[in-house]
Order: C-alpha cells, then sequence, then structure tokens
C-alpha cells in the first residue's frame, strides 16, 4: 500500500493503478486473511476521480437494449468466457457489444458472435490501464447495462465505473467467489452463481446486502454425442464397464492439510470395485498422484489430460465425481445436464464451503461427510444401475429447472430489471466477518491454491507502470534472478524477494 499511496500522492496515476493490480494479483494466488481490501478500491476510486471526468448517463437508446459485457481476457479457462457467451447468445433482444481490458487476450469467437447479435466488439489497446479505464467509461456511457466478467486483479472496471460515474448501471458478477477480488466501481448490482458466495459478499467483502443478485450458471440444452456403449468403445473401454468420469485441473485434486486428496480417498475403492475404471480428464498424467493412482491399477485409470471438448468422455461416463478437495462447479453441472448421477465430497465447514460445490444441486448430488462415507456411496452408485439412474434422471432435472434456458431468461430480465431501479454502492465499506475466522479460511485456502511468486507477478503487470517504475522493474528483477543464480536456484522467497522486487514507499 505504501508503493501504490507514494505513485498516487506524486500523481503517478498509471503506477499507482499498476502497483494496485500488482497487490490484488498477488493476493488472489497468496491467501493472506482477507477477500477484499477497501483501501485499494478507495484508491482505484481516487484514481478515477484525478483522471476521468464523470460524465452524464447516456439518454436511453431508441430500439434495442444496449448491453456491454467486460470482459478482462477471453481464454477457456473459468467460467468467465462461457458465461460471457451463453449470456449474449439467450439475450437477442438485446445488442450486445464486449470489451476486452487486456490486449491481445480476445476470444475471436465472443467477438463474432456479439456483432451477430447488433453489437460490437474491441480491445483496449493501450498499455495505460488508466486510459483503458477512459475508454471504457466512455463505452459504458453508451450502453444501457455494463455488464462485468473481469478478473479478480483488474483494476480497470473500478476505475471506470469508480469515482465520480454516474452512467448507466454496472453489474459486476461474481465469478472467483472464493478468493480475493478487486470491485468494479460503483455497481448496481452483484450476481453470484450460489448462496454461499452471496452470503461471503457480504460479510468477508463488505458488499450490501441490498444489491446482492443469485443466479445459477446459465447452461445450454445438453444432446447426446453418442450412446454410452459406442461412446466407451471409442476410447478403448470395454463398454461392460462401469465408467466413472472427473473433469477438472491437477490443482483441485492435491491433498490439502484440512482435506484428503482425491487419489487417497478414491485409492482403496479402485481396489474394492474391480468393474470400475476411472476417467480423469484434466489432471496432469505425470503429476505424482495421478501417475501413482494408474501404476496401482493398470487400465482402469485413464488420465488423457485436458481436453477442449470433452463431450466424448461425458458421453462414455456412467456416473460423474465432483473433484476435492476444491471442486469444479461448472463441469459438474455439465455433467449432471447429461443425467449422471453426480458424487460430491461435503468434507467443509463454515467459509471451506466457498470451495466446495456447494450451492447448485445440493438436493440431488450424493454428498459424503467423510472418506468412508464417500467410498461406501460410491460402491452402492457402482454396484446399482437403477440408483444410478434415478439420481442421473434428477440430477439432469434439477439442471433444467435451475439452469436451464427458461430459467436463465426469466433471471437475466430480472437482472436487467433490479440494476435499472437499485441505487448504486458508492460506499467503500469493510467486511464484517471475523478476522480469525477470514484468516482460518486463508490458510485453508493456502493449501489449495497454486500460489504465484511475487516475481512472476510483477513481471506480468510491469507493462501498465509508467517509464520510471519500467525501468526500475527490470533492473529489480534481473537483480533477484541474477541473485537467485549466484545462489545455485535458491528461490529467494519471503521478505528478502520483497525487499528486492517492491520499491521502498514512494521512491522509485
Amino acid at each position: 500500500m505504501a508503493v501504490v499511496h507514494g505513485r498516487l500522492a506524486a500523481g503517478r496515476l498509471d503506477s499507482a493503478a499498476a502497483w494496485t493490480r500488482v497487490a490484488a494479483a498477488f493476493a488472489t494466488t497468496n491467501p493472506h486473511g482477507a477477500l477484499r481490501d477497501v483501501r485499494l478500491d478507495e484508491t482505484l476510486d481516487e484514481i478515477s476521480r484525478a483522471a476521468l471526468p464523470a460524465g452524464a448517463p447516456a439518454s436511453p437508446g431508441e430500439g434495442r437494449r444496449r448491453v456491454l459485457h467486460v470482459l478482462s481476457e477471453g481464454h477457456l479457462i473459468g467460467g468467465h468466457l462461457r458465461m460471457a457467451t451463453r449470456w449474449i447468445e439467450s439475450d437477442a433482444e438485446s445488442a450486445s457489444s464486449v470489451i476486452f481490458t487486456r490486449p491481445g487476450f480476445e476470444s475471436p469467437q465472443l467477438a463474432s458472435l456479439a456483432r451477430r447479435h447488433g453489437g460490437t466488439a474491441s480491445a483496449l489497446e493501450f498499455s495505460s490501464l488508466v486510459e483503458r479505464a477512459r475508454l471504457l467509461r466512455k463505452a459504458g456511457q453508451e450502453a444501457d447495462v455494463v455488464i462485468c466478467h473481469t478478473h479478480c486483479d483488474d483494476p480497470v472496471p473500478a476505475i471506470a465505473f469508480g469515482g465520480d460515474y454516474a452512467g448507466p448501471p454496472v453489474v459486476m458478477v461474481n465469478h472467483a467467489d472464493h478468493v480475493f477480488g478487486l470491485g468494479a466501481g460503483n455497481i448496481s448490482l452483484l450476481v453470484s452463481q450460489r448462496e454461499i458466495a452471496a452470503e461471503a459478499a457480504v460479510t468477508a467483502r463488505g458488499y450490501p446486502r441490498e444489491c446482492q443478485f443469485i443466479s445459477p450458471i446459465p447452461l445450454p440444452g445438453v444432446e447426446r454425442g453418442l450412446p454410452r456403449e459406442e461412446a466407451k468403445r471409442s476410447l478403448g473401454i470395454d463398454p461392460s464397464r462401469i465408467v466413472a468420469l472427473t473433469l477438472a485441473r491437477t490443482v483441485k485434486y492435491r491433498p490439502a492439510p484440512w482435506h484428503p486428496g482425491f487419489a487417497e480417498v478414491v485409492r482403496p475403492a479402485l481396489a474394492a470395485l474391480p468393474e470400475l475404471t476411472l476417467l480423469a480428464v484434466g489432471p496432469d498424467p505425470d503429476d505424482p498422484d495421478w501417475k501413482g493412482l494408474a501404476a496401482a491399477n493398470p487400465g482402469r485409470v485413464l488420465t488423457p489430460g485436458m481436453q477442449d471438448a470433452p463431450d466424448l468422455y461425458l458421453d462414455a461416463a456412467d456416473l460423474y465425481l465432483d473433484s476435492f478437495p476444491f471442486a469444479s462447479i461448472t463441469s459438474m453441472l455439465e455433467a449432471a445436464a447429461r443425467g449422471l448421477p453426480v458424487l460430491a465430497s461435503r468434507m467443509y465447514g463454515g467459509m471451506e464451503r466457498l470451495m466446495s460445490s456447494a450451492g447448485p444441486l445440493d438436493d440431488v448430488a450424493r454428498g459424503a461427510a467423510d472418506p468412508a462415507a464417500y467410498r461406501a456411496e460410491l460402491a452402492s452408485l457402482v454396484a446399482d444401475p437403477e440408483r444410478r439412474r434415478i439420481a442421473g434422471e434428477a440430477a439432469a432435472a434439477a439442471v433444467r429447472e435451475h439452469h436451464g434456458a427458461a430459467a436463465w431468461e426469466v433471471r437475466r430480465e430480472l437482472i436487467y430489471a433490479r440494476a435499472a431501479s437499485v441505487a448504486p454502492v458508492r460506499e467503500r465499506s469493510r467486511p464484517l466477518a471475523d478476522r480469525a475466522e477470514l484468516e482460518a479460511y486463508a490458510e485453508a485456502l493456502m493449501g489449495i491454491e497454486s500460489r504465484s511468486p511475487l516475481l512472476w507477478t510483477i513481471g506480468f503487470c510491469r507493462e501498465g507502470f509508467d517509464r520510471p517504475d519500467r525501468r526500475s522493474a527490470a533492473a529489480r528483477l534481473l537483480l533477484v534472478r541474477a541473485t537467485r543464480a549466484l545462489r545455485r536456484g535458491s528461490t529467494l522467497r519471503g521478505p528478502a524477494a520483497s525487499g528486492l522486487l517492491i520499491p521502498h514507499g514512494g521512491t522509485t
């Protein structure tokens, strides 16, 4: 904060904004006992007031409603792009435009979709974060409503729509509800995808209850590509085998101090259920846990790695195992939409539920409170095809009811109506949660999150610095790398690394 405030006091607004991004990006992957730092949001408000004119709300457009979707990046990891895509696809009544705040990270597919829906698509092609925010504010004032699907460490929407912003209503989608994140300025609505996330937004982030809105993830209608037996054959699996599918990144399966890892829990079940094949799409086949699990069960643990289109694997599955300790909610829902019974861990308490799949499908997913209960439930599903059928049909019905096109269209229109009627949030309130509870949650999260080093964080954020800070950052990064080389590969962590990488106070 000292560096951020020093740059702000010196009128170096670009560097102040960029150092805010460094702080947020580092906090996102290095849990420290907070999900929001109001001081950072207030700093971004000050930058906004200093650099951007307040402007006046645009007059309502004639004809179709004008919706501006704002994304930081357009890559496939995470639900940001999928939700924006499904939102636009379903909203034929609106002219939907998209803006990417980080040039070079656009999605051509989403841009094309926006143009087909009567809107525009662009990226903010400036290294200056403040200049990007200025252009974003101008674009927002030409819309009827702004929807932010932005990343946790993106200060651009907070500058564009913070401070004295008085334009059309801003909706912030609470995508990464379990980690630290910046706000998006004077939002009118915060849309969470489950109740636990909305509650944490109030208690752990300080957003008022009046701006909360819960809307489950929209899912398109799913059509099976192949019959199950044929899909199994296509993957080289005997059609008589019972296939349990799990679908997530490697990090979501690794053990945590407070929760056993996926391989540890499932290994005894595989030994006891010789008819079971585990199909794990996403985990790294060379990861030690998965490599060991496959070696202990030759031909019965298949790890094809990441797949852009996992439809064939979903078609081949008889049941779905949600990842844990870190759940993969979107994957779970896509499996349930195909009529697969879902088995999920419920070994969570308090704020740790943010890392679980609590919320979606609570009434129909098979939940287990401990490893023994998990293995017993898995054995029951493997042994009983009728139970699998009933559980799968219930899961599919729940997805249609809560996540299907009809339900989403109703909620989408309610989002527009609520955003237009609720006063924007201008105060940056402190979280209500007990400090000890937040610290306990941070310790639990630290056991799962892949922690990014400060060196890497400053490296990808430095393009936003002003010229003196870019030069200083380049020299500091070089110094750290040279020091590591002299220390024969030492990681140079903690205060030693911070002392070299971060300027002291407001100096360069």
